[in-house]
């Protein structure tokens, strides 16, 4: 977890998006913020270890292998929000901020 909020925390731009999303999805989850950043923290553990590399590597792909990583990010988050019994309408609207998000996390125009 460390690793990520390092990870994160690198880049201004990074870490504005990130609390950005963290307060919409908190409001919009009708979840305490400290819940909404578990279950994102959650979600790239469940990544990383799905993959077997940090968060942090994933910049030092190509920008279309890391659109497609984080495709699969963002599936983790989709189940997490299923876990949590998010509507499929809430999670289609967050799944958008939650893309918008990881898109400026990694750089992907």
């Amino acid at each position: 977890m460390n690793e990520i909020n390092s990870f994160i925390a690198s880049n201004p731009d990074k870490i504005v998006a990130f609390q950005k999303m963290v307060e919409i999805l908190s409001k919009e989850g009708n979840l305490c913020r400290a819940a909404v950043n578990d279950l994102g923290i959650t979600a790239i553990e469940n990544w990383e270890k799905q993959k077997g590399i940090k968060l942090h590597d994933l910049l030092k792909t190509h920008p279309e292998q890391r659109s497609h990583e984080i495709n699969k990010i963002i599936g983790h988050f989709k189940s997490c929000m299923k876990e949590n019994l998010w509507s499929d309408l809430k999670i289609k609207k967050n799944l958008q901020i939650i893309r918008q998000t990881f898109e400026t996390i990694f750089e992907i125009n």
